[in-house]
């Protein structure tokens, strides 16, 4: 699961259209608190377990060792893509329920667009998938039981002798460059 792609295509057909990327969610999940994993990280975690004997047998759970706040995130990726995020007013329509913008059904006519984009910038026309917007309506907006914080752990790992953390910050920044 990925939701890098998907957040970087909003952004950057948000631009090109000349319009706020804003926030497609309710209020309660604009201020949720989660764990992010790097892929690049749950591969070195994958090789190190199988390569140290004390991992032998053993489970471990991966993280970036932080965590964010997607009202922060949201603020980075705007800086990032060089567009203005509009603060969410303090209620949302539908603060309880589910998402504001419904990111399937936005994404549903901009193929175009983002063939445009890659005329400009270069890129892979491919990989705009609109029914890969419903992952991301689903990691900015869970509902049901999934709206309380899901933190998982690396303290198994550490006390295995794993050490590394990223900046998911930071590994959003080195996925959209790669």
């Amino acid at each position: 699961m990925n939701e890098a792609i998907s957040l970087a295509q909003y952004f950057l057909i948000c631009r090109e259209l000349g319009e706020s990327p804003k926030w497609p969610g309710n209020l309660r999940n604009y201020h949720r608190t989660e764990d992010q994993c790097y892929s690049p990280s749950i591969a070195d975690l994958t090789v190190w377990a199988s390569t140290h004997d004390n991992c032998q047998d053993e489970a471990f759970n991966h993280t970036n060792g932080d965590v964010i706040v997607f009202k922060f995130l949201w603020a980075h990726l705007a800086k990032y893509f060089k567009v203005e995020a509009p603060q969410p007013p303090s209620t949302l329509e539908g603060e309880n329920d589910g998402p504001t913008i419904n990111l399937v059904e936005w994404a549903s006519d901009k193929k175009g667009v983002w063939e445009t984009i890659v005329a400009k910038y270069g890129g892979s026309v491919e990989c705009f998938q609109p029914e890969s917007f419903a992952l991301l309506d689903w990691g900015l907006n869970p509902s049901g039981k999934l709206t309380a914080p899901f933190m998982s752990t690396v303290h198994k790992a550490r006390k295995f002798g794993w050490n590394r953390i990223d900046n998911t910050y930071e590994a959003y920044y080195r996925t959209f460059r790669s």
